[in-house]
């Protein structure tokens, strides 16, 4: 577990002791994968000893501040991107997939409908 240990040393011949102290550090701590909506996500939650950077495996993700521990962030485009986090002290990274769907888009052909009408031209996208 994380933490500061102390450690203890003692010979058995002279009888003399010492003791130490030393600090686990643990791996950071990040979001589980997301589905992000309206191509934006405010990160909440990371937990690191010292701080580190997030980075993206796309250029089409955008970070406010990526040196911040929950920055928000942005994509240009909707898809799957993986995130990573790297703590800047044992340089041991976390990873979560986040997926940007897309916002949805109604596309008709013809905007006018009689009434007692059905209309079976138009199409509809949503959610990648």
């Amino acid at each position: 577990n994380s933490g500061v240990y102390v450690i203890n040393f003692e010979d058995n011949v002279c009888g003399n002791s010492t003791s130490t102290t030393i600090e686990f550090i643990g791996p950071p701590s990040i979001l589980g994968d997301q589905v992000v909506c309206n191509y934006s996500l405010q990160i909440t939650g990371t937990s690191s000893y010292n701080g580190g950077i997030w980075s993206a495996s796309d250029t089409a993700i955008h970070f406010n501040d990526p040196q911040l521990l929950n920055p928000s962030l942005w994509a240009s485009f909707h898809g799957d991107y993986i995130l990573t986090f790297t703590d800047t002290v044992c340089n041991v990274s976390s990873s979560a997939l986040i997926e940007v769907i897309p916002s949805a888009y109604v596309g008709l052909s013809d905007a006018e409908i009689c009434a007692g009408s059905t209309y079976a031209y138009g199409h509809f996208i949503c959610c990648g």
